[in-house]
């Protein structure tokens, strides 16, 4: 997934004359740890157009943890969202992601634009055990897909799946 991430930034374009500002986030540390060093090891290289956006996190850095940027926002966000296990339930399988609130500030802080990265099929999974399990309620995932599906159907979202982003036949 990280690799997903540094390739969705890779894309990316600064298309105003103001710095707009980038936000990367994740829910967890490690994986936040894991982008920061893949983006400065790029960031003279393949990376080096994010110099034309400003950090949104502490106003120096562009990766962070939900919860360091709660009642933030940027013009950009990209959220690594980690999660893709066999758990059995949905509680554990999206473990503090579950929380309703986290995941708002995930989804609500994209001033233009947000871009997710995460396994689609899982968290589709998810939504379908959670049907079954009357205790296992995820309805905000059940409204994020109706949204999304209203996006894309408006062409005002995508689905780029990992083949296609990595440069591979759609």
């Amino acid at each position: 997934e990280a690799n997903a991430v540094v390739e969705a930034l890779r894309l990316l374009r600064a298309r105003q004359s103001e710095k707009p500002s980038l936000a990367v986030l994740s829910p967890y540390w490690q994986q936040v740890m894991t982008l920061k060093q893949r983006i400065e090891r790029n960031i003279d290289g393949t990376l080096s157009h994010l110099k034309e956006f400003a950090a949104a996190i502490d106003l120096a850095e562009f990766c962070g943890t939900v919860d360091s940027f709660q009642g933030g926002e940027a013009d950009v966000v990209v959220v690594s969202l980690v999660r893709n296990n066999a758990h059995s339930t949905p509680a554990r399988a999206l473990g503090f992601l579950r929380d309703n609130r986290r995941m708002n500030v995930l989804l609500s802080r994209a001033k233009w634009r947000l871009i997710l990265v995460g396994s689609l099929q899982f968290y589709k999974d998810v939504v379908e055990r959670s049907a079954k399990l009357p205790d296992q309620d995820v309805g905000f995932l059940g409204k994020f897909f109706e949204s999304l599906n209203r996006g894309v159907a408006a062409k005002e979202a995508s689905i780029v799946p990992w083949s296609q982003l990595k440069g591979g036949a759609s």
